[in-house]
């Protein structure tokens, strides 16, 4: 792999978000290992995707240590992000073959949000943002286990008042429904023949991003404990620091924004 030279971090455009996903009580012992190293080589801030009841535990700010943590992590400059209520899929019923195949073998049965109803997104939504908002860790953005967000549930998301969601392939900007494309980086460790098939398309995928405006490093908590997996991606994130700023995701949205706006300001100065 290749690097830049460039050293002068205003002269990088480009963004990179490390996103850890699946942060929970559950996690949180892995997640500041995790953090912990992303600091030592160059990213200081990553968009934190939290699980209110991870796979029906107990609430996470029922954990006072873990709601510590949290709260530590948001005045450090990390970006809260709710990530589902429960992270579980607990159909039983499936509308097609695809439907099963999604739920039972593609995500292990953890895409909550994908064929998920309106009524029911609102209600696990609501109690989502209410356990934030009791932990004084509130977020702006909210991102679907596995990144299957169903039609119905992306509307309760505008509804709410969400500024973005984030499917696997793109940012979506919910106020006015602009995406920006963006493929991410993401391993599958569950088994071992995927753990190596996730190492070559990553390889290959990195080398795709090279010139892409927005990179996106997704990693799970998982991902920390296979060594070829972890090491694979702190390797592509030190690459991709040469040439791209690190940031969340509500720090991107809000610079692509702002940039939209200077460029309506400029384009109305030149028209009077």
């Amino acid at each position: 792999m290749e690097t830049g030279n460039i050293t002068d971090k205003s002269a990088k455009t480009a963004a990179l978000v490390v996103s850890i996903h699946d942060v929970s009580p559950v996690t949180r012992d892995i997640v500041t290992k995790i953090l912990r190293r992303l600091e030592e080589i160059g990213v200081p801030r990553c968009s934190l995707l939290v699980v209110p009841a991870h796979h029906r535990r107990p609430d996470s700010d029922r954990d006072k240590a873990f709601v510590a943590f949290l709260q530590q992590c948001v005045r450090a400059g990390h970006e809260v992000v709710l990530h589902g209520y429960t992270h579980s899929d607990d159909r039983e019923t499936y509308s097609s073959l695809r439907d099963f195949w999604v739920s039972r073998v593609y995500t292990a049965r953890e895409g909550e949000f994908f064929q998920l109803d309106g009524e029911t997104a609102r209600s696990k939504l609501v109690a989502g943002m209410k356990m934030l908002k009791r932990m004084k860790t509130p977020a702006t953005g909210f991102i679907a286990p596995a990144w299957l967000l169903s039609a119905e549930a992306e509307k309760v998301l505008v509804e709410l008042g969400f500024d973005y969601t984030v499917r696997v392939g793109s940012l979506k900007d919910l106020r006015n429904g602009k995406e920006v494309l963006s493929r991410s980086m993401v391993y599958s460790t569950r088994r071992v023949w995927r753990r190596f098939v996730s190492l070559a398309w990553n390889e290959m995928l990195g080398r795709q991003l090279a010139g892409a405006p927005l990179v996106r490093m997704s990693l799970h908590p998982t991902d920390h404990r296979y060594g070829i997996v972890w090491k694979h991606a702190t390797r592509w994130v030190e690459h991709f620091l040469t040439t791209h700023r690190p940031m969340t995701y509500a720090e991107f949205l809000g610079e692509t924004r702002r940039t939209k706006k200077k460029t309506v300001d400029v384009a109305l100065a030149g028209a009077s």
